[in-house]
């Protein structure tokens, strides 16, 4: 090795010990933090995290909704939380916004009659939320007055009948019913409502049996007890009950409709009784929520079963309700934000005042504080990142991370549940920010809420700590600058080997090199990409992808700095590599720069003499007593041979050679390792 490597030599050796140190001290910091697991610094986090202003509101807006449905008999609908509930009633834990906290243009209960606006203003993470708001209440109460609420429900009955289709009430009701229903219609609408009463309480005496005027009937003594007939409670109740029972002719979305609108009523009168019928409707089993259209799943009549739940005390609750809320976190897309809304501080306090008889709200207490601490190794790094990787990232990791970070900023923690599950075995696709990630990263797979899922589960089957090595690349950050400085100490010692006055006419006959051939000799692998290709997807994936083309170049250098813009290296130890090879070939008797302009300049004025007369490349030529003797297969030689006899460019010879030496897994240099 030439003397004038040195330098090169010196600055790969510091560049190497860095790598090592950095690496070493952050498989202490991981293993230290694997050892103490959950700390208190990070339970005390977790206690004091705080939901972000785009999901309060709009949650808020659910809820305001859920008890708008529940008042709707009142005279006076209350629009927002309550603020001293009276005896044997909870409000629903709404959240209130600060005023220093960015106004988001939500839509919040709108005044009795009138629909909320468009979310044009929702948070980035939560405008599909918004939308489901807004398809929400459609199939809510409207009117001003308890009586022309209740007459948008009966028109809202009667458009069920005899159109069709699978929720066509006819065959239900019974024909012979109609006629009387539309007498009752048009009393409600002529606000005679005494009349309308007298009209469906006959026709429900007449067939008593019958759901649809069981309903109806129940309905209109809920609202007379809302005025304060207490008489007619227990009748209403009665009728509601008959409303809900199982039947084969009952359209299945009818009847859910039914369940909830009777417990949304019962709970104003007993809410010991609209626990019951939740236990016995089965509404709070999560697998409802299971289906393709998640929340919204049958007008969002279960997941507003929820928000009924938050506001039945907790005294009354047993096992299954503990239980449900659970699995409702663990198995539903979005059950960790509800848990946060509606159960957060009752479900905490049942984990220290009774985790003898709740050891559930312990377990699930303590998975989320979990997540929460995974999480928060991994969102204050994504800015840091998407900042220090600039345009040239180096690492198959830091082009992934920095591009998902500039594309989607750092999600809150309450946004990733939003849209995951604490199970980590289910997520959602295709909301944002995965098409703009997409376009970002041209690549169909990206599937970024399930990275996340993967990232925060506390469960370990599903728990993937590779997968956002947010920490790790913020940590290793200082390498990045350190590869960019040998970088120009590689490019120095390469210009001192180019005689200018050569190099640019002989460049037709200079071998070009791949980045697999500094690597075969930065390693000693014949196979170097399989030795370095991450053993986890989609990091995997990627560094196929980007490491495609090839980056082929007379220079190491240059073929350094083009897969390093590319962010195709798998890691520190790939780039070391890389610089070892570019500096074992630097100075190679037969395939340094030296050598390589020689062997050029040769081959040029065999076949224009003319034009390369006079031009000399000055320095040392292959010396063979420093190659050592290389025995290659048979096969190898005959290819050699034939590649040597077919082309006339020895440029494009050597390299043929190289490609299948390195195929053949011999390496046919000699270094001298100083």
């Amino acid at each position: 090795m030439s003397n004038r490597a040195i330098e090169l030599k010196q600055a790969i050796i510091v560049f190497r010990k860095k790598v090592d140190e950095t690496l070493r001290m952050r498989r202490v910091q991981k293993n230290e933090n694997m050892r103490i697991g959950l700390n208190a610094e990070a339970e005390a986090a977790f206690r004091g995290s705080v939901l972000s202003p785009d999901i309060k509101q709009i949650m808020e807006a659910f809820a305001k909704l859920v008890q708008y449905e529940k008042e709707r008999y009142k005279m006076v609908v209350a629009t927002e939380p309550v603020a001293q509930p009276g005896a044997g009633e909870v409000a629903i834990p709404l959240l209130e916004i600060s005023d220093q906290e960015e106004e988001l243009t939500v839509p919040a209960l709108p005044a009795v009659g009138h629909r909320p606006q468009a979310a044009g203003g929702a948070g980035k993470f939560t405008q599909g939320l918004a939308h489901d708001l807004l398809t929400l209440w459609p199939h809510s109460m409207e009117g001003e007055t308890p009586l022309e609420r209740f007459t948008w429900l009966f028109e809202r009955e009667m458009g069920r009948l005899g159109g069709g289709g699978e929720n066509d009430m006819l065959n239900t009701l019974g024909a012979q019913f109609v006629p009387k229903l539309k007498k009752a219609l048009e009393a409600l609408r002529a606000d005679r409502s005494s009349d309308a009463i007298t009209i469906l309480k006959t026709s429900l005496r007449s067939d008593p049996h019958n759901q649809v005027l069981a309903f109806l009937v129940s309905q209109i003594l809920y609202l007379q007890a809302g005025r304060g007939q207490k008489s007619v409670q227990s009748e209403a109740r009665e009728l509601a009950q008959k409303s809900m029972l199982p039947n084969d002719k009952m359209p299945e979305e009818v009847l859910i409709w039914y369940e909830y609108h009777s417990i949304s009523c019962e709970i104003n009168h007993s809410p010991e009784r609209a626990l019951e019928w939740l236990r016995e409707t089965d509404m709070l089993n999560p697998k409802h929520l299971l289906t393709a259209q998640g929340w919204m799943a049958d007008e969002g009549c279960y997941l507003k079963a929820w928000f009924l739940l938050a506001q039945i005390p907790v005294e009354l609750w047993g096992e299954r309700e503990v239980q449900a809320i659970g699995n409702l976190v663990w198995d539903v897309v979005g059950g960790g934000v509800l848990y946060f809304v509606l159960f957060r501080d009752v479900m905490g306090k049942l984990a220290t005042t009774r985790k003898d008889t709740f050891p559930q709200a312990v377990e699930l207490e303590t998975a989320l504080a979990n997540a929460h601490q995974a999480y928060s190794a991994i969102a204050p790094g994504l800015e840091k990142l998407a900042i220090s990787s600039g345009n040239t990232p180096w690492l198959v990791r830091n082009r992934l991370l920095s591009t998902l970070a500039q594309v989607s900023g750092t999600p809150g923690f309450d946004h990733v549940l939003l849209h995951t599950t604490l199970g980590g075995e289910s997520w959602q696709e295709g909301v944002f920010p995965d098409n703009e990630a997409k376009m970002a990263l041209e690549d169909a797979t990206v599937a970024t809420w399930r990275w996340w899922a993967g990232a925060i589960s506390p469960v370990r089957q599903t728990h993937l700590p590779s997968i956002l090595p947010v920490e790790e690349a913020v940590a290793e950050s200082n390498l990045q600058e350190a590869a960019e400085k040998l970088l120009k100490v590689l490019q120095k010692e390469e210009q001192k080997r180019v005689q200018k006055d050569v190099w640019e006419k002989v460049l037709p006959w200079l071998v070009r090199w791949q980045m697999d051939h500094l690597l075969a000799a930065g390693s000693g692998s014949s196979k170097p990409r399989l030795k370095f290709i991450p053993s986890y997807p989609p990091y995997s994936h990627f560094y196929r992808r980007w490491s495609d083309p090839v980056p082929t170049n007379i220079l190491g250098s240059e073929i350094i700095l083009e897969n390093a813009k590319n962010g195709a290296f798998a890691s520190w130890y790939e780039v070391m590599a890389a610089f070892e090879g570019a500096w074992r070939l630097i100075d190679d008797p037969t395939h340094g720069l030296t050598a390589v302009q020689k062997r050029a300049l040769r081959a040029a004025k065999e076949q224009d003499p003319n034009s390369f007369a006079g031009l000399k490349v000055s320095g040392s030529g292959p010396d063979m007593s420093k190659l050592g003797v290389v025995l290659l297969p048979l096969g190898l030689i005959a290819g050699v041979v034939v590649a040597v006899s077919m082309t006339r460019n020895i440029g494009q010879a050597i390299g043929v050679i190289l490609v299948l030496a390195g195929l053949a897994g011999v390496l046919t240099i000699q270094i001298s390792k100083k």
